[in-house]
């Protein structure tokens, strides 16, 4: 026969066992359990409940901060212990743990909040309820007098039991990798030496870029090569062919146009009719095909400038033709002999070149340039929309010659 008390506290655990609710999600994470049941605990007993938070996204989410809530304040039932470093940032499908104690401070029931909160735009927060009741020990309990816990008509250790730590029935998950541990009613792990345990798994923070230094800190792995982590700190490697890791990204010094030399080190335009080049860690220029350098600049490769001269001519005379140039003038008749007089000056580079007299035929080519510039002084013989490519032509003979 049970009594008034005791139907009231089975009607109060069975009420917090049937108000379930799925995982929460937000922004790629999930928690569970929730909501946190710790069903009934005595006063001055304490039971713990592991709670895991999974990166269920695609990308990296960061656990920026946790906090318990209680509902009544000042008289606090529910604890964070040993909370794990925050920020700490999950890359897809990891897990982290969050251990929150059960202590009831007197008897009633008893509910609280585990606030997780991450880097997510849209959900800044994740709530887990937490609910409990505490009540009165048991009069003549066989297992106060030891110090001990009533466990499953056992008598047991709660603050060194890994399968009932902190509380009955409450099992310490052991870390992969390791073993679970029960210090002072807490659960722990042991990774060995050198081992930490991130996540719930057993790694080492001198080596693990996953966890380099501490728990939760990632190191990036630059574009074109991965991420080490030597004695705890974040190291780029990048393969022998680009070994230099410059604003992210592996490099080679020695023929990289954005970094010739060093980092930030962009090579300039190249001249015309050539494609930069970083040689040795030097900035300089290829003459593309057809061309070849001379000095700062890049020259027709032409074994015999004569045709160019030719083709010269006989473009100014279909282009006089086509009327795409016109001499320029007053009357009709000055127009007329200025674009003989052009005509004339294009002949005499022919002659000049034919005659061995080079330097003579580039001042001929200046002159015939100035006199179809465009340029109020000296007055030009010819004009319209022809001599834009009678200069192009002009400029590729003087190349040719070599001309200053």
């Amino acid at each position: 026969m049970k009594t008034p008390r005791q139907r009231w506290l089975m009607a109060g655990v069975l009420v917090m066992l049937v108000i379930t609710a799925p995982a929460v999600w937000a922004q790629g994470l999930s928690v569970t359990p929730n909501p946190g049941q710790f069903g009934m605990v005595y006063i001055g007993q304490s039971k713990t409940q592991a709670f895991t938070i999974q990166n269920t996204g695609g990308g990296n989410v960061t656990v920026t901060d946790l906090q318990i809530w209680n509902m009544w304040l000042g008289n606090e039932a529910y604890f964070l212990v040993t909370p794990p470093n925050v920020p700490y940032t999950l890359a897809s499908g990891e897990t982290m743990t969050v251990i929150v104690r059960f202590a009831p401070p007197d008897f009633s029931f008893w509910d609280g909040t585990l606030k997780i909160y991450s880097s997510s735009p849209t959900t800044p927060y994740i709530e887990v309820n937490l609910q409990g009741f505490g009540d009165y020990p048991p009069p003549g309990d066989p297992c106060l007098s030891q110090g001990l816990t009533y466990c499953n008509e056992v008598c047991v250790n709660t603050r060194a039991d890994p399968a009932n730590c902190g509380g009955c029935g409450n099992v310490c998950p052991p870390p992969v990798g390791g073993q679970a541990t029960c210090v002072s009613g807490v659960c722990g792990c042991d990774c060995g030496p050198g081992g930490t345990a991130c996540a719930g798994v057993c790694t080492n923070t001198d080596t693990d870029p996953k966890n380099c230094g501490r728990c939760g800190v990632l190191c990036p792995d630059p574009l074109g090569g991965s991420a080490l982590c030597t004695s705890g700190t974040c190291v780029a490697s990048c393969p022998e062919d680009k070994p230099t890791v410059c604003n992210g990204t592996c490099v080679d010094v020695q023929s990289s146009l954005q970094h010739c030399g060093a980092c930030g080190n962009a090579c300039p335009p190249p001249p015309a009719y050539a494609t930069a080049v970083c040689q040795a860690g030097g900035c300089s220029f290829v003459c593309n095909a057809g061309y070849v350098p001379e000095g700062d600049h890049c020259v027709p490769e032409v074994a015999d400038p004569r045709p160019l001269i030719t083709d010269l001519i006989a473009y100014y005379l279909e282009a006089l033709w086509e009327r795409t140039i016109v001499g320029r003038g007053g009357p009709l008749w000055a127009r007329a002999l200025n674009a003989v007089f052009m005509w004339r000056d294009l002949v005499a580079v022919l002659w000049d070149y034919d005659a061995g007299r080079i330097d003579r035929a580039c001042v001929r080519l200046d002159a015939a340039l100035y006199r179809s510039d465009g340029q109020p002084l000296p007055s030009d013989f010819v004009e319209g929309p022809g001599t834009e490519e009678l200069a192009e032509r002009m400029m590729d003979i003087k190349r040719a010659l070599h001309c200053p």
